[in-house]
């Protein structure tokens, strides 16, 4: 009974599964390893009928995998494999500029109930790796990461003091065409157009956000372009369109010019408001001082008029005289 539900699991997963103490003795352990099987990972059950059936040399390392857990999350092994693809007969693939351990470490991540994780400092080499091998559930994978452990935080930041790690971002989306992540990229560009812009004060910059218009699709597109043609003179959006006006090397250096002007007129705007505010205190200060000398003054008129000592009035007088110098 163990034995069906193992192969049922087996069939289930794509090949393989994460063995335990409850597995029958007559199911022998494997690992997807090098002919030597020196290599440490994350162990698999077999039927110990089955051997592996594809060879990957990697970086010059010879590794034995499964072709059915291969094509299971990698289309490029899956047609491949389907097509008999030159080197795919022999079953066997190379890849001689990549290193063998980033293959065991793909391996290891995409085996059943694995316990490997994405991190920041992973997360490229798993891109890279999905990309070449045309894996989607790869991809969305790390499009899920990125979008939900990096861009959202930073997305929620009040101040970002570099534009770089989200431009940085955005290539990397466009490349590699993850859609989530990079949606999540140009929400943060019209936050910060419109709340930062500030931090587009080079042309440099300003030409990097061009060419994220360029390379985006219609529907980011226009909201990257509603947030920026604030920056465009209306004469100039009067005479040429979105897309002859981002082709214009002059653009650039009329939007920085925009960016800092505004900027100029908000600092101006800050410190006259902060000068009113300032006479405004004074003003009040003295108004302020004025009603405390008539309550005090009609607080001693009273005294003078109850108390029985000759000697309380001067020194309450006295010591209200101070706390108002104070004042």
């Amino acid at each position: 009974r163990k034995q069906k539900e193992i192969r049922k699991h087996f069939l289930l997963t794509g090949g393989s599964v994460t063995c335990d103490s409850k597995i029958p003795s007559n199911i022998m352990w494997r690992t997807s390893s090098k002919k030597d099987n020196s290599r440490s990972s994350e162990k698999t059950c077999l039927l110990s009928s089955i051997e592996p059936d594809v060879t990957i040399v990697v970086g010059g390392e010879e590794y034995k995998e499964y072709s059915q857990d291969l094509c299971r999350w990698s289309s490029y092994f899956d047609a491949a494999i389907k097509s008999g693809m030159k080197g795919a007969s022999a079953m066997k693939f190379t890849f001689p500029d990549r290193n063998p351990s980033e293959w065991e470490w793909i391996v290891s991540l995409m085996a059943p109930l694995t316990k490997q994780e994405l991190t920041r400092d992973n997360i490229m080499t798993a891109i890279s790796w999905f990309d070449e091998l045309s894996s989607p559930i790869g991809i969305n994978a790390c499009d899920d990461y990125l979008s939900s452990q990096v861009l959202k935080p930073l997305n929620r930041e009040e101040d970002i003091t570099s534009l770089d790690v989200v431009f940085d971002h955005f290539v990397t989306c466009t490349k590699y065409n993850l859609h989530n992540s990079k949606k999540l990229c140009v929400e943060i560009f019209v936050r910060l157009l419109d709340d930062q812009s500030a931090l587009f004060g080079e042309i440099e910059q300003i030409r990097r956000l061009v060419l994220c218009i360029q390379t985006s699709e219609a529907s980011s597109r226009d909201l990257l372009w509603a947030s920026l043609r604030k920056f465009v003179p209306s004469d100039i959006l009067a005479l040429q369109s979105m897309e002859d006006l981002l082709n214009e090397n002059f653009f650039p250096a009329v939007v920085c010019f925009e960016i800092e002007k505004e900027k100029s007129t908000s600092s101006t705007k800050k410190i006259q408001k902060t000068r009113k505010l300032g006479t405004w205190w004074k003003v009040a200060k003295v108004e302020r001082v004025s009603l405390l000398y008539f309550f005090a003054f009609f607080f001693l008129s009273v005294l003078m008029l109850f108390a029985e000592d000759p000697y309380t009035i001067p020194i309450i007088f006295v010591v209200v005289v101070v706390l108002f110098s104070f004042s």
